[in-house]
């Protein structure tokens, strides 16, 4: 503890602190740094992540006064954390989410 004296270098040092002064219950967790890691990130992580996004996926639309850069900011990003790649679909949902608004808006306006 005294080598640090509360100062750290960087990230790996500040890991080697926190992993060098885990006893007891908590040690037998962690055989590396790297399970230190892991074990962090799993704790801090959704487990559902990914089905939570594709829900919302399929729940978004874009609202008669949203801005388009804000809708196309959530499509990316629940695309993305739906693991959703292919090109052609992803096309094909902009176009259904964006047009309905863009339909409805020209037949008020007509």
């Amino acid at each position: 503890m005294n080598r640090y004296e509360n100062y750290f270098c960087d990230d790996i040092h500040r890991i080697e602190y926190i992993y060098e002064n885990t006893k007891d219950d908590a040690a037998k967790f962690l055989r590396s740094p790297e399970d230190f890691i892991d074990f962090a990130s799993d704790a801090f992580t959704d487990p559902a992540k990914r089905e939570n996004a594709t829900a919302e996926f399929e729940r978004l639309m874009m609202s008669p006064r949203q801005l388009f850069w804000d809708f196309w900011k959530d499509f990316r990003t629940l695309a993305a954390d739906a693991e959703y790649r292919d090109d052609r679909f992803l096309r094909e949902q902009l176009r259904s989410k964006v047009l309905i608004r863009l339909s409805n808006a020209v037949q008020t306006e007509w």
